[in-house]
């Protein structure tokens, strides 16, 4: 394929909304289709530098918590935090419960 995807977009922007509407369901069909390589791919470390890369920012906010009024009555968003990113993250936090 010679054309960019920028190329192509303004070519499709020219299109009827029927045609364009088309050309959606085609590109939406062909990415319904597996995809061995990416089911085979592993997200191990993806997954962990993801985590690593936001981790300090979450404990930092989460430090932060003591200034907007007690954390005792946050829990239920303390725990929505340990689902999300993990009990460790929560462990590394200084959350004072006073």
């Amino acid at each position: 394929m010679s054309a960019t995807p920028e190329t192509l977009l303004r070519q499709a922007l020219q299109l009827t909304a029927i045609d364009r509407a088309a050309l959606v369901e085609g590109l939406i069909t062909s990415l319904d289709k597996p995809d061995p390589e990416l089911e085979n791919a592993d997200v191990t470390n993806i997954l962990a530098s993801a985590t690593a890369a936001t981790t300090q920012k979450i404990v930092e906010n989460l430090n932060a918590l003591h200034e907007e009024g007690l954390v005792i009555d946050k829990l239920d968003f303390v725990a929505a935090c340990v689902s999300a990113y993990g009990r460790q993250t929560i462990l590394d936090a200084s959350l004072h419960m006073d």
